[in-house]
């Protein structure tokens, strides 16, 4: 029960790691919020959660809104009282090659993936202060520490991502909030799945993921959850800033 008594407020909680990581959260005594576009999948996760006695609430968010950020903050508050933990996983996979970008798409790509964290750190960090601490946590992807051909967008995004965590980390460590970022590696989730299965031999394709893999598997939408609570409990109490790869090693060597 190392959440016991927290409240953490999960984005695009309703599948892969955003609802693995509401249920482990769960299991771990937090009460939790899930804000997800879909209304579908994230009351399906509430369901679930309730199912193994825990205390969870849905609400229906686009994370690039600004007015929708702010009431699921105020909703968050309403009904809890608090924020102890935001974990920023709402995100989207942009593969669209540069030359191939109109500005419509890049700015849709920064939205979903970058803004949306500015936003919900904005909204949430004052309450955070007030209550003298807590924790944010922002997921970005292996991507962002290093060239990957094919997709400029999302890289960048995910860039600007680790780059916000540590200014954030910085400027509120006085305020006893802890900030930090989990970079994935390719992981398994029904995103994936899509995306897998759009390429013209998925199983290939599969295998020579796991091939650039040292650990020699994909990852889990567990695997993220597990990086995710150690970061949000009192484990990581001295740990702040940090950009925690979960990829199976990929990223260790030179070969990417």
């Amino acid at each position: 029960m190392k959440l016991e008594g927290r409240v953490a407020l999960i984005t695009g909680g309703g599948t892969g790691m955003g609802k693995a990581t509401a249920l482990l959260f769960a299991r771990e005594g937090a009460r939790v919020i899930i804000a997800n576009r879909t209304e579908k999948t994230g009351k399906e996760t509430v369901e679930e959660i309730r199912a193994l006695g825990g205390d969870a609430y849905f609400v229906p968010t686009d994370v690039t809104k600004a007015s929708d950020v702010r009431r699921m903050m105020d909703t968050t508050l309403e009904r809890y009282g608090r924020i102890d933990i935001l974990f920023n996983n709402a995100g989207q996979p942009f593969d669209v090659p540069l030359l191939e970008l109109d500005e419509e798409r890049w700015d849709h790509c920064f939205a979903v993936n970058l803004r949306s964290v500015f936003l919900a750190c904005k909204f949430a960090i004052p309450h955070m202060q007030e209550a003298g601490g807590g924790v944010i946590l922002n997921n970005a992807s292996q991507v962002a520490l290093v060239g990957v051909a094919g997709v400029p967008a999302y890289a960048a995004a995910k860039a600007g991502v680790v780059s916000l965590t540590k200014s954030l980390a910085l400027a509120h460590a006085k305020d006893g909030i802890r900030v930090n970022c989990i970079c994935p590696g390719t992981t398994w989730t029904p995103l994936a799945e899509r995306g897998f299965g759009g390429l013209p031999d998925p199983q290939v394709a599969i295998e020579g993921s796991k091939k650039r893999i040292p650990l020699g598997r994909l990852g889990t939408a567990d695997d993220i959850a597990q990086a995710a609570l150690y970061l949000a409990s009192d484990d990581a109490s001295f740990v702040t800033g940090a950009v925690l790869l979960v990829d199976g090693g990929r990223m260790a060597g030179a070969a990417t």
